[in-house]
């Protein structure tokens, strides 16, 4: 948590020094004028080293690299034919000062990203099962889809999506209370669907609190059986309601990610709902 503070504290005194300098009338009509484009680039870089960079995979250096190929290219396609011409001083220090946002925007993305794999550990800790990683389960995914397609067997995708129903109002939770509310429903939610799936299940998770389940030798009926059973676990465990549709192999498609989307368009969009009050909360890390 002291890491991301500083990193925090670091980020949002580079922005306030930039902006602040920015406005001295002096500095912009003597030293550098900073053009509209390089605050939406110092922006854009900073929202994506913060949300989207861990979620990515990218690498630090792959995140430098990529916005010095941004800069060139703003500056071949926009800056060079602009009547007030840039020099070569004042495109070095935009650009230094665009890399800065993204190193310094990148480890505070990196921070948040630990402390949410942290939560996902101690929440498994307590509810544990045997979901994988959807992003990281390809190899699985690949041998239980080729193998229905080389001995032509019926193969089903389930997929449960956390709702907003019956959320605990705002006013009662703080912020990191409310996030670990969230992880714990999560996990608890998979230990349930572990307890009901099959053992020749595949059982997925996104980042999204959305499961996935791979049914190898399971068509489309059977498949709509264990969605329902699984349903009905859930709600009789947490009192709480998640939406889940199906798609089949080979009736709807070849293909797994065809068949995730033909499934998650039968979904409607929600919200993750809590499926634990403070409370409760309480007493399952007691215990």
């Amino acid at each position: 948590m002291k890491n991301l503070r500083d990193s925090v504290f670091l980020l949002l005194s580079f922005f306030a020094t930039v902006l602040s300098i920015a406005q001295v009338e002096y500095f912009e009509k003597n030293i550098l004028n900073f053009q509209a484009a390089f605050f939406v680039m110092l922006t854009i870089a900073t929202l994506i080293g913060v949300w989207g960079v861990s979620r990515l995979g990218i690498s630090f250096y792959a995140y430098i690299g990529i916005w010095l190929l941004i800069y060139l290219a703003v500056w071949f396609f926009y800056w060079q034919f602009l009547p007030d011409k840039r020099t070569m001083q004042e495109l070095s220090v935009q650009f230094l000062l665009i890399e800065i946002a993204a190193a310094l925007s990148y480890n505070v993305g990196q921070y948040i990203n630990q402390i949410n794999v942290l939560l996902d550990d101690m929440a498994d800790e307590i509810y544990p099962n045997r979901t994988l990683d959807l992003q990281r389960a390809t190899d699985n995914i690949n041998t239980e889809i080729t193998r229905s397609r080389r001995y032509n067997r019926p193969l089903s995708v389930l997929v449960f999506q956390l709702t907003q129903g019956n959320k605990i109002p705002e006013g009662n939770i703080k912020g990191v209370e409310k996030e670990l509310l969230l992880h714990f429903a999560s996990a608890k939610t998979g230990r349930i669907i572990n307890e009901h799936a099959r053992q020749t299940d595949l059982i997925l998770k996104n980042h999204d609190n959305r499961f996935t389940i791979l049914c190898p030798e399971t068509d489309h009926d059977a498949s709509v059986i264990l969605g329902q059973r699984i349903y009905q676990a859930i709600a009789e465990q947490v009192d709480k309601e998640v939406n889940w549709s199906t798609a089949s192999f080979p009736d709807e498609s070849l293909s797994f990610d065809e068949l995730l989307e033909k499934a998650l368009a039968r979904l409607s969009a929600t919200e993750p709902a809590v499926l634990f009050t403070e409370q409760e909360l309480s007493t399952e890390i007691a215990n």
